[in-house]
């Protein structure tokens, strides 16, 4: 996770020079439009080599939608699944990500504003059932913060 959100610095600071908000609003590309027909409707769910898609691409996805997306990462492997406003349905996955060891990346909450990067006690819970200590939550202007199990900003 942590090499994760180290490439998304990276590409935030490589950016041509468009204001954060302005930037996540430019036409998708072909693979993000690709990806994203394939995402419908909420608890839609795809998986992929870990080169195919990035951090990003969920805050670009959130953007267009208004919608959240989760980024789970195993090893070489990516799961990417789309939610409502408000949440990400992954019951239909859950086992999966317990048993097999995945690690929720990142997350996105619609918005622009600083209060939608707070960390919800549903994603709190839901790191402790991953076993996980800490993950990060973005909004559409691309912004993030760190949250751990007690749902605190890092």
């Amino acid at each position: 996770m942590t090499d994760d959100i180290h490439a998304y610095e990276h590409w935030l600071k490589k950016r041509h020079k468009t204001t954060h908000t302005e930037s996540y609003y430019l036409k998708l590309s072909q693979r993000q439009k690709s990806i994203l027909k394939q995402l419908k409707q909420a608890g839609d769910t795809l998986e992929f080599a870990k080169s195919h898609i990035r951090v990003q691409d969920i805050v670009r996805f959130a953007a267009t939608e208004n919608v959240e997306f989760s980024l789970f990462t195993k090893g070489n492997r990516r799961i990417i699944v789309r939610g409502y406003y408000n949440e990400t349905p992954i019951g239909h996955i859950l086992k999966k990500l317990i048993d097999e060891k995945w690690k929720l990346s990142a997350h996105t909450h619609p918005g622009m504003l600083e209060n939608t990067l707070k960390a919800s006690p549903n994603d709190a819970r839901f790191l402790l059932a991953l076993g996980q200590k800490q993950s990060v939550v973005l909004n559409q202007a691309g912004r993030y913060k760190r949250f751990n199990v007690s749902g605190v900003d890092l």
